[in-house]
Formats: structure tokens, sequence, C-alpha cells
């Protein structure tokens, strides 16, 4: 079975999958999470991660990324369009804070 992950895991034994150990973890187009997991499985991804030389974040990263991916690829059309207006409106609700954070008032009158 030839699936995403299994390719990434391929590109992970390999040498271009263990070249740079970090990935990217500051700039505006990731967000990271605090997710819960057995121990034992992050046990196996320490042990995954110290093995291939990678940060144990960058490979749970690339492996939710994969999995949410295609499990949002396979909704129903309905349900995606209704994940995409709740997503529009986060984003919308998001942006407003922020603006409402960084406005600036010079003390006019």
């Amino acid at each position: 079975m030839n699936t995403q992950i299994s390719g990434y895991i391929k590109r992970l034994l390999t040498a271009e999958g263990s070249q740079n150990p970090h990935c990217d973890m500051t700039s505006s187009s990731v967000h990271p999470m605090h997710v819960p997991i057995p121990t034992d499985l992050h046990h196996q991804l320490k042990a995954l991660a110290a093995a291939y030389h990678r940060d144990a974040n960058c490979i749970a990263g690339d492996l939710l990324t994969i999995v949410l991916t295609e499990a949002l690829s396979t909704l129903p059309e309905e349900v995606r369009n209704q994940l995409d207006k709740a997503r529009k409106e986060y984003e919308r609700d998001q942006s407003t804070k922020l603006m409402e954070s960084v406005s600036y008032d010079a003390g006019g009158t």
C-alpha cells in the first residue's frame, strides 16, 4: 500500500528525510499545537526522531498534516462546505481580535 504516510516514512529513512533535524516552528505559516498521545506512542516517536536525527515535533507535525489533509478530503462535500464556512468565520474573528489588540491611540482629541 503506497500512501502519503508510507512515502513520508521512506523519505525519513533515507538521507533525504534526515538532513535537516529541525523544521519551521516559528513562522506565521505554522501554528504549534499541544496534543495528547498515548505514552507508548510518545516514546516511539522520540525513538524514531533520535534514530533518524529529526525533531520529534517536526515528525509529529508532518504526520498530523498528512492525516488531517487526507481525513478532510474524505468528508462529504456538504460537510467540507460547512467546515469552510466555519473556518472563514474563525479566521475573521481572529483577524478582528488581532486588529483590536494592535490599535494605536496617539492621544489625540
